[in-house]
């Protein structure tokens, strides 16, 4: 019987490594979003044997944070500056893992990676640069007088 158990405990691994060596996760490129938007960064997968999923973010200066990890079905792990902030949550899906900024700041500008761990691989995405925009923009433009084809004219533009 112990053999049994040993031959089936090995196969299995055999058929999980073969079909966990692939894990592909796709990102957004681009999000921008306004001062105090709301903001979901979405990661899907195409496998269905990860075991671990996380957030990271480089900031401007090249650094990575981690900013939350999940190991199966448990509760999220929360890097201690962003679970102070609590405008940060995850949902997770059977293939797909999403972070959402709720009232973003211009400190939430940055690149955010999801990675997604399986069996054996590793998957990353290719990053969504998260665009801060500032609330509002004003153009200006000067009254000019009546003019007639061939004059000149200055432009002046002010933002």
């Amino acid at each position: 019987m112990r053999y049994y158990l040993i031959i089936l405990f090995f196969s299995t691994i055999v058929c999980f490594s073969d079909v966990s060596s692939n894990v592909d996760v796709v990102q957004e490129d681009v999000k921008v979003v306004r001062a105090g938007e709301d903001v979901n960064l979405t990661c899907s997968f195409s496998t269905l044997l990860q075991s671990t999923k996380a957030w990271f973010k480089q900031t401007a200066d090249g650094r990575f944070i981690q900013i939350v990890s999940l190991y199966l079905s448990q509760q999220p792990s929360w890097n201690k500056d962003f679970e102070k902030m609590s405008r940060f949550n995850v949902i997770k899906g059977d293939d797909d893992f999403n972070l959402t900024i709720l009232q973003t700041k211009p400190s939430d500008s940055g690149i955010y990676y999801c990675v997604v761990a399986s069996y054996y691989s590793i998957g990353m995405g290719a990053g969504t640069r998260l665009i801060y925009e500032a609330a509002h923009t004003t153009l200006q433009q000067s009254l000019i007088d009546t003019l007639h084809p061939g004059d000149s004219v200055n432009l002046q533009c002010s933002i």
